[in-house]
Order: structure tokens, then C-alpha cells, then sequence
């Protein structure tokens, strides 16, 4: 690993000039946390070195079609580092992409990309990723200052309205309670604003519009591993499952079982 390669981005960089490939070609340059790589091995990665996952996913592909979405490795040097120096490989970086990984890396289309003139990096370099960051924050911060107006569509709530209301104010410490609409257009930015809200202090917030659950489907009601904590089956989860015909399910069974005896033939 390079000494001085920057560390994970807080971001999500989209580096001007670029465009995704999962597979590089050798000598092609890639963008990468800030910095201008050149690609000096790639190859798909050893199939005994696949994981699980890229075997389960790559069985779901004709033979002819497999080797579009191999796992992939490249090797990457910094591109100011040009001589043949066997010490430069102290320099290198290995990474890769899993089979799911369609598009792993931002691929310059030549040796000729954008830099800023201050420092050097390849544009938007950090300097300016820091000033977008801080305006942003800045402007979203605004929309949680004033009271009663909800900060996904900046409309006052009125009355007539169905709404929620958090006291505190996690984007704005010290601001007015938050209020959200709770209509489709405003609904989801609720829901992760009191995802948010509630991994602050799970131990002491009941969500009311989510759930960190799992949801299993049975063939005469759902339940929620978050039991009597749950908001209701109906609200936003971690994930859901569905008891299908064959599942070795006893309550699935015996429901069917009542409601054949009843005169209800459902097949299982």
C-alpha cells in the first residue's frame, strides 16, 4: 500500500473527465481517492479467490457471457511515478470489484485530465469537495430552521395536513422541533431523518414510521423479529420475506390446514 495515499473518502467523488469501466486496460489512468493512478496489471481475479457471492451470482449466466462480469483486480501506481525503479512497487496499490460490481472505476479517456491549478489534484480536488460539503450542509441546515414548515418541500404544515414532529432537531442542534408532511412527496425524507433520529440513542427513541427489522410473510399473518416494538408490518423494513409453497413452515402449514377444513382449499 502506498505511504501516502489518502485515506476513504467521507464523500462520493465523481472526478471530472471520467467514465466507469469494471475492467481497465494496463496503462489506462483511474481516478482514486484524489490522486491519478496508472493501471499496471489487470486480469479477473483467481477463481480460487472468488467468494461465495461471485460464485452464486456468475452461475446465473450463460458460458458465453461470464467473462463480462468475472471479479476483477488491477494493480495502480501513481502516474507521477514513471521510472523502473524495482522500488516503486512499494508504491502500488492492488484493488478490485466483485462479479455484482458492473461499473468499479472512474477511467480517464487519455493521459490528458483535469488538475487543479492550486494543488494539483485531479478537479474537484478537496479543497472544493469542502466547500461544496460546507455549502450544502449549509443550505440544508437552513431548511430545518424555522418552525412549522416542513424541510423536504419548504411548505408550511397546516392543520388539515398529516404530519410528524420531532422535538429535537438533530441537523440543527438548538433549532426549532422538525415537522415533516407525511404525504408520499414528503414521506421517505421522514423516514430517514428518524432512521437518523433513532440511531442517535436506539436504546430510548421508538421509531414510528420504519422499522430495523426483518418482516416474515406467513400465509395467515406477518410478523417482525422487533416483536411489540414494531410499528406495524405495514411501515418500512430491513427486509421482508415471504413463506413460499414447499418452505418448511408449521404455522404456514397449519394455517392452510384450518382454512382447508373449513372449506377454504387453498394449494399449498
Amino acid at each position: 500500500m502506498e505511504k501516502d495515499c489518502p485515506g476513504e473518502l467521507p464523500y462520493r467523488w465523481h472526478p471530472l473527465g471520467t467514465h466507469y469501466r469494471s475492467q481497465p486496460a494496463v496503462g489506462q489512468i483511474i481516478a482514486w481517492r484524489h490522486m491519478a493512478w496508472r493501471v499496471i496489471e489487470s486480469g479477473p481475479r483467481p477463481e480460487g479467490d472468488w467468494s461465495e457471492e461471485d460464485r452464486e451470482y456468475l452461475a446465473g449466466f450463460k458460458p458465453g457471457y461470464v467473462h463480462q462480469h468475472l471479479p476483477w483486480v488491477i494493480v495502480v501506481r501513481p502516474v507521477a511515478i514513471t521510472g523502473d525503479d524495482p522500488r516503486d512497487r512499494d508504491r502500488d496499490v492492488h484493488l478490485g470489484c466483485s462479479a455484482r460490481s458492473l461499473y468499479g472505476f472512474d477511467v480517464y479517456p487519455n493521459d490528458h485530465y483535469p488538475v487543479c491549478a492550486q494543488c494539483g489534484e485531479p478537479l474537484p480536488c478537496r479543497d472544493e469537495m469542502a466547500r461544496q460539503t460546507a455549502e450544502a450542509e449549509s443550505k440544508r441546515a437552513d431548511r430545518y430552521a424555522i418552525e412549522g414548515v416542513c424541510p423536504d418541500c419548504s411548505e408550511p404544515i397546516t392543520q388539515r395536513q398529516k404530519s410528524i414532529t420531532f422535538d429535537e432537531n438533530i441537523r440543527l442542534p438548538g433549532g426549532p422541533p422538525v415537522t415533516f408532511h407525511t404525504r408520499r412527496e414528503c414521506y421517505w425524507s421522514a423516514v430517514r431523518y428518524e432512521q437518523d433520529w433513532v440511531a442517535g440513542d436506539p436504546d430510548h427513541r421508538a421509531a414510528r414510521l420504519s422499522c430495523p427489522g426483518h418482516v416474515q410473510v406467513h400465509a395467515d399473518e406477518a410478523e417482525c423479529t422487533q416483536g411489540p416494538v414494531c410499528p406495524g408490518v405495514k411501515v418500512p423494513h430491513r427486509s421482508t420475506s415471504r413463506c413460499q409453497p414447499g418452505d418448511r413452515c408449521l404455522r404456514c402449514r397449519d394455517a392452510v390446514a384450518q382454512r382447508n377444513l373449513a372449506g377454504d382449499w387453498t394449494t399449498w
